[in-house]
């Protein structure tokens, strides 16, 4: 079953492993209703496809083995906050997740950069290597809305052994809540731009459905790993070809096109990202 990992490389192996890693911690950060729920999208990581005659209880017994379940997050859990929020009947069911994964070089850093990406959330790990520092690591994982606008966001670093961690939100009304804190300097920002990921610029690109030759300004908040700091930034984006975008960041002097795939997301961002 596992014959795949034969013929892969060190690099390919360490991609794999952190391909599954990403995935495992996605399911395991599953919060309020998502922690009683169907999976395929973790299952989906492994090269066979999913079982048929997989067994489910009938409503009696399903019914008794969930008050059992949510019985033994009390004991097991018991500082854990409470949600009141009622699940929607109509939520649709979750769809399997696409992969994609990035090597990256970032500012003299050797990376590399696994991402799955469903309908409405993104989570991944990015890792940057150097002899110096020992480089840093960032887990991320964010929602969006129908309109492609981040809704929340969760994220952790790690760099030279200091763990940093940050949640944070946005309203309907254009607010930012970070930690549980309203920043006031980031209201009104349209979009949420992830650095070191290209997994963020779909998101703008898919919000702002360009035309072919149309260019956009939207204001974005910016926030950079390892330090996980946030802050107000201008950038601007314009659509040369079918798949092919033109980025700026006036603020700091850059400049890239990047070629996108048939998912919308990043091929490659030339001297930063390439898909492997």
């Amino acid at each position: 079953m596992n014959e795949d990992l034969e013929g892969m490389s060190a690099e390919a192996l360490r991609a794999e492993v952190a391909r599954l890693r990403s995935g495992i911690r996605a399911h395991r950060d599953s919060s309020g209703h998502e922690l009683c729920w169907h999976h395929p999208a973790l299952w989906g990581l492994l090269p066979e496809p999913v079982p048929r005659g997989l067994a489910v209880p009938d409503w009696p017994q399903f019914l008794r083995g969930c008050i059992r379940y949510r019985q033994s997050l009390d004991e097991q859990l018991p500082s854990a906050p409470r949600v009141t929020d009622e699940l929607s009947p109509a939520a649709p069911p979750q769809q399997p997740a696409l992969a994609r994964t990035w090597a990256s070089t970032l500012g003299g850093r050797a990376g590399l950069e696994t991402l799955h990406w469903g309908s409405g959330w993104g989570a991944g790990l990015a890792q940057a290597f150097t002899p110096e520092d020992g480089g840093f690591a960032l887990r991320y994982q964010y929602r969006w809305d129908a309109s492609f606008q981040l809704s929340s966001a969760a994220l952790v670093s790690w760099h030279r052994g200091v763990p940093r961690s940050s949640g944070l939100a946005r309203t309907a009304d254009g607010r930012w809540v970070v930690d549980g804190v309203e920043l006031e300097s980031l209201k009104g920002c349209t979009d949420f731009d992830l650095w070191p990921s290209p997994s963020t610029n779909t998101l703008a690109i898919e919000r702002l459905r360009l035309t072919l030759g149309e260019r956009r300004e939207i204001e974005v908040a910016y926030c950079e790993a390892p330090t996980l700091a946030l802050r107000r930034e201008r950038q601007v984006y314009q659509r040369l070809s079918e798949r092919t975008y033109r980025f700026e960041s006036p603020s700091a002097q850059f400049v890239a096109e990047l070629e996108l795939d048939g998912e919308k997301l990043v091929r490659s961002y030339p001297g930063l990202f390439t898909q492997t």
